[in-house]
């Protein structure tokens, strides 16, 4: 391939059309080595899904001008940041905390290493030992994994979020994570399925009965069957079954937000409504 003649005008040349590109990228080797500066060229196969986005023609010749001092470099060139679009499929992560100054809305719900009866009650719930934490975020559909050893970064999540929904995270996931970390758990931004239903009623109900009335869907296991997979060392059932549990408190969160109801039956049966508000400014700032 023929170098091109370099121009008088020590200026880049301007982009070709892309079945030229070869061209082009000899005349701009051709222009800086003009200027004193040697190019070396390797070619990178390009990451999943980058050969998708157009080339910023203005943006590549404002760095080449000033790679070639032409122009100054700016002092703030950061593009405004835009929320990721929710994916139809998650993606899970194993340990990862959101970055630092984010703050999320997330689904949450953890598993426990040992019973009410291995602890000596339910009062003592604080000592059973988390075996898996999953949170769901809300804002770029992800699910983030976290085992014991990284209960320090499920904490500081957590800790950190916009909104937390759960189904009985006040009674009892929170008073198990109580065992890590001194934390003002009331303070936190909950919104708490069962909480707001017990409000309503005056008594409680089960996710899955919840869940069967009002999604046609149930929980795919107990937390027995949960505690017998860890105590069987197989952690990764006990991951499944814990984001099951998750999803199926985010499905009960989209419909109550959608519907402003959610359905249980009755003591005759019947299949009731219960009127709901899952509006997130309503427990955002909430502090206890």
């Amino acid at each position: 391939m023929r170098l091109a003649k370099a121009r008088p005008t020590g200026r880049f040349p301007s982009p070709p059309p892309i079945h030229d590109v070869d061209r082009f990228v000899d005349e701009l080797c051709h222009e800086f080595a003009s200027h004193g500066q040697a190019v070396h060229l390797r070619h990178v196969p390009p990451k999943c899904g980058s050969g998708n986005k157009p080339l910023d023609t203005r943006g590549a010749q404002l760095i080449l001008q000033g790679l070639l001092g032409e122009a100054p470099w700016a002092d703030d060139t950061h593009s405004p940041s835009h929320p990721s679009s929710p994916s139809s499929d998650p993606q899970v992560k194993e340990g990862s905390e959101t970055a630092a100054g984010v703050s999320h809305a997330l689904v949450f719900d953890l598993e426990t290493q040992r019973s009410a009866e291995d602890v000596g009650g339910w009062e003592h719930r604080h000592r059973m030992g988390l075996a898996v934490g999953v949170v769901y975020d809300l804002d770029c559909a992800e699910f983030r994994v976290y085992t014991e050893r990284q209960v320090d970064a499920l904490i500081s999540e957590l800790v950190h979020a916009r909104l937390i929904v759960g189904f009985n995270l006040r009674r009892f996931d929170y008073d198990v994570l109580r065992h890590y970390a001194d934390v003002d758990w009331n303070a936190l931004p909950t919104l708490d399925i069962l909480e707001c239903i017990h409000r309503r009623l005056g008594f409680r109900l089960k996710l899955d009965h919840l869940a069967q009335e009002t999604l046609g869907e149930g929980k795919s296991a107990d937390g027995l069957q949960s505690l017998a997979w860890f105590k069987a060392g197989d952690i990764d059932r006990v991951i499944e079954y814990c984001k099951q549990d998750v999803l199926l408190t985010k499905r009960l969160y989209d419909f109550g937000r959608k519907h402003g109801y959610l359905l249980y039956r009755d003591i005759q049966g019947r299949a009731v409504r219960l009127p709901v508000d899952f509006d997130e400014n309503l427990f955002a700032q909430q502090s206890r």
